[in-house]
C-alpha cells in the first residue's frame, strides 16, 4: 500500500489530513461536460449530465479515491475533518469527498505523466491549480473582468444617453442579464456544484436569448406597443419554459442537446443579424464598432473549438476566451451610445426640420404642405420624409430637396464628430450636446 503526503500537495491548501491511502477501488461521480456555443458571445454548459472523463475512469485515480474516502471521509472522521479544515475551503463548501476527487486527481496526473501520458480531463474538466479554493482561477478573474467592463460602459451609456432615447429600456435589459451572468460564471468557475452551475447555465442561456430579442426589437422599432409585446412573449415563453422543464419536470439529454442547439442556431442568427443590419446602415459612421464586435467574436468562437490542456494547470483555452470577450463591452456599448443618440437625434429633429423642408419635398402641394396640417398632425408626415432623407432615400424630392437632404445630412455628420471631439476632451459640453442636438434651420437655395 502506498503512502503519500497530501497535505502539502498544492499551493491551495491541500488536503488537511496527512496521508492518502492509494489502492484498488472503484469510483463513480456526477460530472458535467462543458460545451461551446454561441458567436454572439456567450457561455453555454450543459448541466446536469452524468458522463465519464478519461482521468476519472483511469485505475490510478479510481484506486485513490477508493482508499481516500474510504480512510478519511468516514463518520468518525468527518469531525475531525471540519475542525481541521481552513475557513477558506469551508466557505467554498469543499466536503471530504470532494478534497478527496481534488487530491486524486493530481495523483492520477502525476502517474500519467510519469508515464509518458498526455494530461486527461476529470468529470468533464481540465485539472487546474487551485487557489484558496477557487477551483479555475484564471477563468474565475477574467469572468469578473468582464462584468466590471459591462457595468462600467453602462454607467457610461446612462451618463450620455437619455431614458427618452429609443430602445433605452432594451440595451439596459441587455446590460443587466449580462453582468448578472459573468457574475454567476465567476461563482461557477470559483466552485463547481450542481447550484452554481444550473445558475451559471440559465443566465448564459438568457444573455444569448436576449441577444437575438434585442436584434430583433432594432430591426422592428419600439413605437408599436403591440408589435412590441408580440415579439416579447414568444422569447419569454421559450425560455421559462426551457428552465422549468430542466428543473422541474424532468432532465432529457436528448432534449438538453436539441436546446444547445436551437440556441446555437440563435447565435448564429444573431451574429449574421447584427452583420446585416450594419451593411443595411453602413452610411453611419459608428457601424464599424459593431462590426468589429461581431468579427471578434467569431473569431474567438475557435477557442472553444480547440480546447487544449491548460498552460501550467492555470490558462485553458476557456480561460482565453473569457479573456477575449472581456474588452469587447468597450466597443459595443460604444456603438450602442452612438446608436442610441443617432436615433434621439432623428427623433427630436425630424419635427423641427420638417415645417422647413416640406416645401423642398412636395413644393406645391397645399395638402402636404400647410404649416396648419403639420401642426395638427404634430409634422407626423413631413418627419416621415425627413427620415427618409436621412436613409438616403430621396425618392419623389426634387433636385432642391436632394439638396436639403444632403445639408442635412452634413449637418448631422458635424454635430456626431463635435459630439465625439467633446467627449475625447472630457465631455464638458455632453449635456449641452444631449439636451439641444438641434440642427440649423434649413434655408432656401
Amino acid at each position: 500500500m502506498l503512502i503519500r503526503w497530501a497535505g502539502l500537495r498544492r499551493p491551495s491548501g491541500g488536503l488537511l489530513f496527512r496521508k492518502v491511502m492509494v489502492g484498488p477501488s472503484h469510483a463513480s461521480c456526477t460530472t458535467r461536460t462543458a460545451v461551446a456555443a454561441s458567436l454572439a458571445a456567450l457561455l453555454l454548459c450543459l448541466f446536469g449530465v452524468a458522463s465519464a472523463s478519461p482521468g476519472d475512469q483511469s485505475a490510478e485515480y479510481k484506486s485513490c479515491l477508493r482508499r481516500c474516502r474510504g480512510i478519511n471521509c468516514t463518520q468518525e472522521k468527518q469531525t475531525t475533518f471540519r475542525s481541521g479544515q481552513a475557513w477558506y475551503l469551508a466557505l467554498l463548501l469543499w466536503d471530504c469527498a470532494d478534497e478527496c476527487r481534488h487530491e486524486c486527481m493530481w495523483h492520477a496526473v502525476d502517474v500519467l505523466q510519469a508515464n509518458g501520458k498526455p494530461v486527461p480531463q476529470f468529470h468533464g474538466k481540465w485539472p487546474f491549480w487551485r487557489f484558496y479554493g477557487i477551483q479555475e482561477p484564471a477563468s474565475v478573474l477574467f469572468s469578473i473582468l468582464n462584468g466590471i467592463c459591462h457595468l462600467w460602459m453602462w454607467h457610461k451609456f446612462r451618463r450620455l444617453v437619455p431614458p427618452s432615447a429609443p430602445f433605452y429600456a432594451i440595451w439596459k435589459g441587455q446590460a443587466v442579464l449580462s453582468i448578472n451572468a459573468w457574475f454567476w460564471s465567476a461563482v461557477f468557475h470559483a466552485r463547481d456544484t450542481p447550484l452554481t452551475e444550473k445558475l451559471d447555465y440559465y443566465c448564459a442561456f438568457s444573455v444569448v436569448l436576449y441577444s437575438l430579442y434585442s436584434l430583433c426589437m432594432r430591426f422592428l422599432g419600439t413605437r408599436s406597443t403591440w408589435l412590441s409585446v408580440s415579439v416579447t412573449m414568444p422569447f419569454a415563453a421559450f425560455f421559462v419554459y426551457h428552465i422549468q422543464y430542466l428543473n422541474f419536470v424532468h432532465f432529457d439529454y436528448g432534449y438538453n442537446m436539441k436546446a444547445n442547439v436551437i440556441t446555437g442556431k440563435f447565435s448564429l442568427l444573431n451574429s449574421i443579424g447584427w452583420l446585416s443590419w450594419c451593411w443595411h446602415h453602413r452610411r453611419r459612421g459608428y457601424v464599424w464598432k459593431g462590426i468589429i464586435v461581431v468579427f471578434i467574436l467569431d473569431a474567438l468562437l475557435l477557442l472553444e473549438l480547440g480546447d487544449f490542456p491548460p498552460w501550467r494547470f492555470l490558462v485553458d483555452a476557456h480561460a482565453l476566451w473569457h479573456l477575449g470577450t472581456a474588452p469587447l463591452p468597450l466597443l459595443w456599448y460604444r456603438f450602442l451610445i452612438d446608436d442610441s443618440l443617432y436615433e434621439l437625434h432623428t427623433k427630436k429633429n425630424a419635427g423641427k426640420v420638417a415645417n422647413g423642408l416640406q416645401d423642398w419635398f412636395f413644393p406645391g402641394d397645399e395638402s402636404t404642405s400647410t404649416p396648419k396640417d403639420v401642426q395638427n398632425h404634430g409634422g407626423e408626415f413631413a418627419a416621415g420624409q425627413c427620415t427618409s432623407c436621412l436613409n438616403h432615400d430621396e425618392t419623389g424630392m426634387n433636385s432642391a430637396g436632394g439638396k436639403e437632404c444632403s445639408r442635412l445630412r452634413q449637418s448631422i455628420s458635424a454635430f456626431e464628430e463635435e459630439r465625439e471631439w467633446n467627449e475625447r476632451r472630457g465631455g464638458e459640453k455632453k449635456e449641452k450636446d444631449r439636451n439641444s442636438c438641434t440642427l440649423p434651420a434649413p434655408r432656401q437655395i
